[in-house]
């Protein structure tokens, strides 16, 4: 490098670097200052920390600091606490016995690191842990741990704390390692399958069983939602969309007439699953929606003539309960069985049955 080079290297040095370091404490306390008086906490709070930075021995601005915090520290606190998400396992590779856990969280607008907890069984504190990452992971023994994580606000105070997390760590070979947890951790649920329906009240006496029907659903896990993502019951809830159809005709002992009865349902439902951690779960579900109802009759006998209508349609309220057994085979696929009961608000008199259902389907 020629003199001439480094003497342009100086000035620029000069007139461009310095600046941006060369503040004093008091600048940097009267810059705070002014941004304070505008409104603008943010810069204000990061030029005081700046000047304490350069002096830890700064008394004015840990005052200001201080003061400035205590302000706004309930606002900062309500903000923070809408603003942390709940705790998500991710689930690593490792030994029998022992296993590293890798635990995530998204990221809290605003925050600038998180202090992380970890505790045992025994509420031993493990880990104590200020990192700026998003993630961390720990070794660890089967057994139960509770986590939880704190975000810095610009004070560099937690502003706000997750709620304490329950993580259970199995050995490898364990049957609570299996994955059966696949109707609870996926988001849609898409089933099909058969239905046997018995019919009840005035019809019983004119229709059989049905053995022809079947029935499809679509369903959301509550889990997936933020808002219930916590909610202990309400997690384990899914909003379902269910559409099925019987087919019901006449008994064996009606033999002038040839009579059916056409029900299709579309209804919404709530269900309830538990998350059992071995592959049979329960659900109860309970709906309503409306059923689209055709009977039809027609004279097997050419002589007798029908004084009735012979083609009557309807559109009426229906009602749903139901519960079941739920099989999951551990790739995302399950089989679900149960049984059920069946009401439609139609026209003089309640259509009332009861059934049973057999269903494959998948979580995705």
């Amino acid at each position: 490098m020629s003199r001439m080079e480094l003497y342009i290297l100086i000035i620029v040095f000069a007139f461009v670097g310095l600046p941006l370091y060369s503040q004093s404490g008091n600048e940097l306390l009267r810059a705070g200052d002014a941004y304070y008086q505008r409104g603008d906490y943010t810069k204000a709070a990061e030029s005081w920390k700046r000047a304490l930075e350069a002096d830890p021995k700064n008394m004015d601005a840990k005052q200001k600091l201080d003061r400035l915090f205590a302000e706004k520290f309930e606002s900062e606190k309500n903000i923070y606490e809408n603003k942390i998400s709940s705790l998500k396992l991710k689930k690593s590779s490792g030994t029998t016995g022992t296993k590293e856990v890798t635990i995530d969280w998204e990221q809290v607008e605003g925050a600038t690191k998180y202090l992380v907890q970890i505790k045992d069984s025994a509420d031993k504190l493990l880990i104590d842990r200020t990192i700026a990452d998003t993630r961390v992971s720990f070794p660890a023994s089967p057994g139960t741990y509770r986590i939880r994580v704190g975000a810095f606000n610009i004070f560099d105070k937690i502003g706000a704390w997750s709620d304490w997390t329950e993580v259970k760590v199995v050995a490898k070979d364990s049957p609570e390692a299996l994955p059966y947890l696949g109707i609870i951790d996926h988001g849609f649920t898409f089933s099909g399958g058969y239905q046997f329906s018995f019919i009840f009240s005035d019809f019983s006496d004119v229709y059989e069983s049905s053995r022809q029907g079947w029935l499809a659903k679509i369903g959301y896990q509550m889990k997936k939602i933020d808002l219930f993502a916590a909610m202990p019951v309400v997690r384990n809830m899914r909003l379902e969309a269910d559409i099925s159809n019987r087919i019901f005709t006449n008994r064996d002992s009606i033999t002038a007439y040839d009579m059916s009865l056409n029900i299709n349902s579309l209804m919404v439902a709530v269900a309830y699953v538990t998350d059992f951690n071995f592959p049979l779960n329960i659900a109860i579900r309970i709906g309503s929606g409306a059923a689209f109802t055709r009977q039809q009759l027609k004279s097997t006998d050419p002589t007798i003539s029908i004084d009735m209508p012979s083609n009557i349609t309807s559109t009426d309220p229906c009602y749903l309960f139901s519960a079941s057994l739920v099989l999951e085979t551990g790739i995302n696929i399950f089989i679900e069985a149960g049984s059920g009961a069946f009401l439609v608000d139609y026209l003089s008199s309640d259509l009332k049955s009861t059934f049973l259902f057999i269903l494959a389907g998948m979580h995705i």
